[in-house]
């Protein structure tokens, strides 16, 4: 679920402007959850370029977190899993 003051329409909105495409969900989710999906294969550049951009928008709406945190649980996972 996303923070209730910030309306996933405006955090699609937001990283569209940066080239990353975000969707919203359906039906009793839709006013508070997003989708990250691929039609194709995915990279791990791809979810953390993803990630990245989200954090940036949710900084840009005012929301306030420690900046990189989604991106280093990631790079950790990914490290674990190639051991």
């Amino acid at each position: 679920m996303l923070f209730r003051s910030i309306k996933p329409g405006e955090l699609r909105k937001a990283t569209e402007l940066m080239g990353v495409q975000i969707s919203g969900a359906q039906d009793q989710l839709k006013r508070d959850h997003i989708r990250i999906a691929s039609m194709n294969y995915v990279q791990e550049r791809d979810i953390l370029t993803t990630f990245s951009v989200i954090e940036i928008a949710l900084k840009n709406l005012g929301y306030k977190f420690e900046l990189g945190s989604s991106i280093r649980a990631i790079q950790e996972k990914i490290i674990n899993n190639s051991k």
